[in-house]
């Protein structure tokens, strides 16, 4: 385990100690780099996984059912924090458009206490769909 992958790993399970969650590593899959995954108590709260982003200097994040950001925080505590406590109090939303049962399209969005969205965007190319919330609950 380097450094960034260290201080992520200490930050996300001494932010998780005060909050009604719990912390996982994740080993690194295909070439992937390790994670750390953190699931709410709340079923109805959006689980995370987190990793350091392949420049080294920002965390990655993926919510929920795969909305991700490669570069969502800067790699450094308060960011983290910040990242971690905006989605613990319900400031993550995804909507997803679906055909019979499958997911064609996904939009997520993480509003950060500084102001600054995260959106991500995935969608098929089928016109005439209705995006459907999936509403997440505070920790």
């Amino acid at each position: 385990m380097d450094a960034g992958d260290q201080l992520l790993d200490e930050v996300v399970r001494e932010w998780a100690a005060s909050q009604r969650a719990s912390v996982s590593a994740l080993p690194g899959s295909a070439g992937g780099p390790p994670g750390i995954a953190v699931e709410p108590a709340n079923p109805g709260s959006a689980p995370m996984r987190l990793w350091v982003a392949d420049d080294g200097k920002h965390v990655a994040l993926s919510i929920g059912g795969g909305s991700w950001w490669d570069r969502a925080a800067p790699s450094d505590k308060q960011s983290i924090v910040e990242l971690l406590s905006a989605i613990a109090t319900g400031g993550a939303k995804e909507e997803i458009r679906k055909i019979g049962g499958h997911i064609v399209g996904r939009r997520g969005r993480v509003q950060l206490p500084t102001g600054k969205v995260l959106q991500y965007g995935q969608l098929l190319g089928i016109p005439g769909l209705k995006w459907h919330q999936v509403a997440y609950e505070p920790y």
